[in-house]
C-alpha cells in the first residue's frame, strides 16, 4: 500500500475510533465470550450423534488411513475428497483408537477457528471491533455452521482455511509482503484440497486484488505477478489431485480407454455450465439469502457496500471502505459465478459456508455500522445514541438467529441416520456365510469390514472397479 493511501487511511480511522462508540473496549473478553458460546454449541450438537450420510464417507477413509496411510475403500477406490481433514481424523484414529465422537471434534475446533477469524477480519480488514464481534456472534450462533461444526466432516475446516487464505491475501496486498502472499496460495491449495467447490473463491481473489489496484489502493510490481504465478500453480496442483483420484466419469468412458484430457474435459463439464440454470440457482440460494436471518443481512450488506463504494469514487478512502471493497469483489465475484457459471448439482447453499458465509456476515455487520453512522443523531450526547441505536441493531439482527437453534438444546441424544447402532446389531447377529446388502457401503464397512451388495433406490452411476468388476462409481460397491 502506498505512503499517501495509508497516511490518509489511518487518519480517518483514528478520528472514528475517537468519535464512534464502535471501538469497544475489552474486545478480548467479549471475543472470547463469543468463542466460548460457539466451541459449546458446536459440541453440544457433536454429543446429539444426528448424523449426516456423508459422514460415514469420511469416518471409513479415516479409519482405512489409521490402518493403511491411504484412504482407499476395500474396493480399490480412492476416496479424495477432504484429504486435509481425513488424514487428521486417521491420525486421530491411529493414537486413540475409533469413535464417532473423536472424527467429529476437528470440526468443532475448525468451527471456533472460523468464529474468531472472523472477528480478526472484522477489526483488521473494515477497521472496526464492533463489526468483528457481530460477525462473529452471527457465525457462532448461526444453525448451519453449529450443525457442521459438530459434523465429522470437512466442511468447518475448508470454511477456516477459506477466511484464513483471505486474511492472508488481504496482509499480502496492503502490506506488500511477499510472505504472506506466499502463504495465502499455500493456505488456498489446502482449501481446495479439502472441497472442491471452494474453486469458486479464485475469480473472487483476483476480483479483489484489481478492485484494489483500480482504487490505487496497491500499485503494480512484477513480483505480483511472479505470486500470481506461484497461486496458478498451486492451484494446478490442489486441482491435479482431483483429476487423478476421481473416479472416471462412467463405464462409457472408461471402454473407450480416454486418457487424462478427456477426463478433465468430462468432470469439468460435470461442475461448469455456462449459462447456468437460473432457476435452479434461485431455488439453490434464494432462501439463504431472503428468508430470517439473512434477508436484513443481505439488505444491509447491499447499502453498506454502496456508502463504502461511494465514497471511494469521491477519492474519501478510509480504511474501512476499502476493505469493504476488498470482502466486496470476492463476495459478489463469487455470487456471480455460482449462479452464472456452475452446474445444478454443485448448486448447494450448504457449500455457501466454505465459500461466502463469513465474509457476507462480516459486509452486513459493515452495512449495520455504516447506517447507524449517518443517521443525524442529536449533537448533545451523540456517542450515547449511536451507542444505543448500535445495540438495539445487533439485538434485533441477531435474536433471529435463535429459534433454529431451539432443537439442538431441546433434543435427546437419540439422533438419526444412526448406522452406527443398526450394524452393531448386524455385526452381532451375524453368522458365518452371511451376505450383507447396505444402502451405506461405506458404514458398513466402517463396522462390519464387510459390504457385499449394495441396495440402490435409483439407477446406480456405474464404472469398471480395479479388480474388472462393474461397481459405484462413488464407493466402488
Amino acid at each position: 500500500m502506498n505512503n499517501e493511501h495509508s497516511s490518509k487511511t489511518t487518519n480517518a480511522s483514528t478520528s472514528l475510533n475517537t468519535h464512534f462508540p464502535f471501538s469497544l473496549r475489552h474486545s478480548s473478553f467479549f471475543i472470547l465470550l463469543i468463542a466460548i458460546v460457539a466451541f459449546a454449541l458446536r459440541l453440544r450438537y457433536l454429543t446429539l450423534f444426528q448424523y449426516h450420510i456423508d459422514e460415514f464417507f469420511t469416518l471409513a477413509a479415516a479409519k482405512f488411513i489409521a490402518e493403511t496411510g491411504l484412504p482407499r475403500y476395500p474396493t480399490g477406490l480412492m476416496y479424495d475428497p477432504g484429504l486435509p481433514y481425513s488424514y487428521l481424523t486417521g491420525g486421530l484414529f491411529r493414537l486413540f483408537g475409533f469413535s464417532e465422537a473423536l472424527g467429529r471434534w476437528p470440526a468443532v475446533i475448525f468451527g471456533t477457528l472460523g468464529v474468531v477469524t472472523v472477528y480478526w477480519l472484522g477489526t483488521r480488514v473494515l477497521r472496526s471491533k464492533w463489526v468483528g464481534l457481530l460477525a462473529a456472534l452471527w457465525l457462532a450462533v448461526s444453525l448451519e455452521s453449529v450443525e457442521w461444526g459438530g459434523r465429522a466432516r470437512m466442511i468447518t475446516l475448508a470454511q477456516w482455511l477459506g477466511l484464513l487464505a483471505a486474511a492472508l491475501l488481504w496482509l499480502g496486498l496492503t502490506r506488500d509482503s511477499v510472505r504472506y502472499r506466499l502463504s495465502f496460495a499455500l493456505t488456498y491449495g489446502l482449501t481446495l484440497l479439502s472441497h472442491f467447490s471452494t474453486v469458486v473463491l479464485m475469480p473472487g481473489w483476483f476480483a479483489a486484488g484489481l478492485g484494489l489496484w483500480w482504487f490505487n489502493i496497491i500499485r503494480w510490481q512484477k513480483k505480483l505477478l511472479r505470486d500470481a504465478i506461484f497461486l496458478l500453480i498451486v492451484f494446478a496442483l490442489a486441482m491435479s489431485s482431483g483429476v487423478i483420484f476421481q473416479p472416471p466419469p462412467s463405464v462409457e468412458f472408461q471402454t473407450e480407454n480416454q486418457g487424462l484430457e478427456a477426463k478433465v474435459g468430462a468432470l469439468s463439464n460435470k461442475f461448469l455450465q455456462i449459462p447456468s440454470d437460473l432457476g435452479h440457482a434461485w431455488e439453490a440460494y434464494g432462501a439463504y439469502f431472503i428468508d430470517r436471518p439473512h434477508g436484513a443481512i443481505l439488505a444491509l450488506t447491499l447499502v453498506g457496500l454502496v456508502i463504502s463504494l461511494v465514497r471511494l469514487l469521491k477519492g474519501e478512502r478510509r480504511s474501512r471502505d476499502v476493505g469493504a471493497l476488498f470482502l466486496g469483489c470476492i463476495f459478489i465475484t463469487v455470487l456471480a459465478v455460482l449462479v452464472l457459471a456452475i452446474a445444478p448439482h454443485w448448486q448447494r447453499s450448504r457449500y455457501l459456508l466454505m465459500q461466502v458465509q463469513g465474509i457476507f456476515l462480516l459486509l452486513g455487520a459493515h452495512g449495520g455500522r455504516e447506517i447507524v453512522a449517518l443517521v443525524p443523531w442529536p449533537t448533545a450526547h451523540k456517542q450515547q445514541w449511536q451507542t444505543g441505536a448500535a445495540a438495539i441493531l445487533a439485538i434485533l439482527l441477531t435474536l433471529p438467529f435463535w429459534p433454529p437453534l431451539a432443537y439442538i438444546f431441546n433434543s435427546g441424544s437419540s439422533g438419526w441416520n444412526r448406522y452406527d447402532q443398526a450394524f452393531n446389531h448386524v455385526r452381532d447377529n451375524l453368522a458365518e456365510g452371511d451376505r450383507v446388502m447396505s444402502m451405506h457401503p461405506p458404514a458398513s464397512w466402517l463396522y462390519l469390514d464387510q459390504s457385499d451388495y449394495y441396495l440402490v433406490q435409483s439407477s446406480p452411476k456405474l464404472i469398471v472397479r480395479p479388480d474388472g468388476e462393474l461397481g459405484d462409481r462413488y464407493t466402488g460397491a
